[in-house]
């Protein structure tokens, strides 16, 4: 996977508020189209939350499967998948909730582990 971003590459802590989270990642996306949005878009997010995983998906096979379109983990773009949302926080996700997990993962979703 292509990981040379000639994009501005977000370094300092996140944001306050969400308007200014919201600006920073349209100043880092906005220069970018394609698949270079969806990574941009997946490092930049990963970087303003504070988080390991960051990944920008697409819903396939009637809402039942995710397809990674970027995919950021542990400081560095990984290959693209395809994985059955059943079990996972993005089955969650998928259904318009807002998920947020600050430990556990895998302890919360074990199938998903």
């Amino acid at each position: 996977m292509s990981t040379n971003l000639q994009l501005p590459i977000m370094t300092r802590p996140p944001p306050a508020g969400t308007a200014e989270l919201l600006r920073t990642l349209f100043e880092a996306t906005a220069p970018a189209t394609g698949e270079r949005f969806f990574n941009a878009l997946a490092r930049h997010l990963a970087t303003a939350l504070d988080v390991r995983i960051s990944m920008a998906s697409e819903l396939v096979k009637k809402g039942k499967t995710a397809r990674t379109l970027a995919f950021w983990a542990n400081g560095r773009f990984v290959d693209n998948t395809e994985y059955s949302l059943r079990g996972t926080p993005c089955e969650r996700v998928s259904r318009g909730k807002i998920v947020q997990i600050n430990e556990n993962v895998h302890i919360q979703y074990p199938s998903a582990a």
